[in-house]
């Protein structure tokens, strides 16, 4: 049996003991600390699965404990960074290994350590060290040989959940955010597109994460603030909707289970459900096929569990026109009298409104992808697609 202690930080910058989780066998266990019940600022870490209550939670079905656990944790790329850095064989990558591998370097307000272990600090390289990192992750990500020399900066980086791209955290001017590098690979300018389609959803009225492009040579990084960070440096904690919706095979939902847990979980379920119709539009309209239950998350802080910023978007890029999210059991993008009543089904005010509103900033998608120095053939290959969609959702 594994028992790791489970830490919330607060946004004001306190670090309590949530409770211990215990793993053993396949089964897994969380049972909150008897301090933290009492605690007046204390939040359950899953306002689904783990409600505030004293009798341990051990279940048949570990997902449901083990899975807000998991959303602490970085997805493909950062995972074999972080079993790199804490040296792990291939048959050390269950979960509770991972977690202690991981600590107080991770997204959000949960960290971890062994019993009897004093709460992990969370330490990130800043800025001057991107010229390094960019050159360790390129390498990294090829699979070239590299020493633990060579990928000391990347390794005293956090690791950023999420994607399978090449990111990690690191400090800007003393601002926590995620840095996100380009590949090889790459068949188009990801960083600037990536930059480009956050800027277009703001122009969209959507909250997004604020970007900016530092160029590192001939390519360039993309730096994305983070919303889990407080201005007293504390922290929000985070839950994916794959963790409300108790998913583990994500490809089975549908924009309407979102809707429906949001509805239940939000402290202000007037304000984000309009947020969310307004995203999932925008999603449709601007080809964001990778929109998965993992890249929308609810955040908590001192007034409850609230619809995250946007994320993680991007246009259609890999030629695939199906979403990961069905929208009344389509997954591609609907007419416009399927948006308007899908919104009026969930209470959104003149949904018309919004999708026009949608239309109108993503139809300035040539413009704003110049601004962003998208290089003009990815602009020519993905506009017919965005501008095709635009056209037969017109009123």
């Amino acid at each position: 049996m594994i028992r790791l202690g489970v830490y919330l930080t607060l946004p004001d910058g306190e670090q309590v003991l949530a409770g211990e989780a215990l793993f053993e066998d396949g089964r897994a266990a969380f049972r909150y600390d008897p301090a933290y019940l009492d605690h007046p600022k204390a939040v359950p870490l899953d306002p689904v699965s783990l409600p505030l209550q004293e009798p341990p939670f051990e279940l048949d079905r570990p997902h449901e404990v083990s899975s807000i656990f998991q959303d602490a944790l970085p997805d493909a790329w950062g995972r074999r960074l972080l079993l790199r850095r804490a040296g792990l064989r291939s048959h050390r990558h269950m979960l509770p290994e991972l977690l202690r591998a991981l600590g107080g370097q991770g997204l959000g307000a949960l960290s971890f350590a062994e019993e009897g272990e004093p709460p992990p600090v969370d330490p990130l390289p800043g800025l001057p060290d991107l010229p390094q990192l960019t050159a360790a992750a390129e390498r990294f990500d090829e699979g070239e040989t590299i020493s633990d020399a060579e990928l000391l900066p990347l390794l005293q980086a956090g690791s950023s959940a999420g994607g399978a791209r090449p990111k990690v955290l690191l400090l800007d001017k003393g601002n926590p955010v995620i840095a996100k590098f380009s590949r090889r690979s790459d068949h188009y300018a990801m960083v600037p597109l990536e930059a480009a389609t956050m800027d277009l959803a703001r122009k969209a009225g959507i909250p997004a994460a604020p970007v900016r492009v530092e160029r590192v040579g001939e390519r360039g990084a993309l730096l994305v603030e983070r919303f889990d960070v407080t201005p007293q440096g504390g922290r929000r904690h985070m839950v994916s909707f794959r963790t409300l919706l108790r998913g583990a095979d994500w490809s089975r939902f549908g924009y309407q289970d979102l809707f429906e847990v949001l509805s239940r979980v939000s402290a202000q379920p007037e304000v984000d459900l309009p947020l969310l119709y307004r995203q999932t539009v925008f999603n449709f309209v601007v080809g964001n096929t990778d929109d998965h239950v993992k890249n929308f998350c609810m955040v908590c802080d001192e007034a409850g569990y609230r619809l995250s910023p946007a994320y993680d978007l991007l246009p259609n890029v890999a030629g695939d026109v199906e979403h990961d999210l069905h929208l009344r059991f389509s997954y591609v993008c609907p007419g416009r009298k399927a948006f308007l009543e899908f919104g009026q089904r969930y209470g959104v005010t003149r949904p018309d409104r919004i999708v026009d509103a949608v239309i109108a900033a993503v139809a300035r998608f040539p413009e704003v992808l110049r601004t962003w120095s998208v290089p003009e053939r990815d602009i020519e290959r993905l506009w017919p697609m965005v501008r095709r969609t635009i056209d037969d959702l017109r009123a």
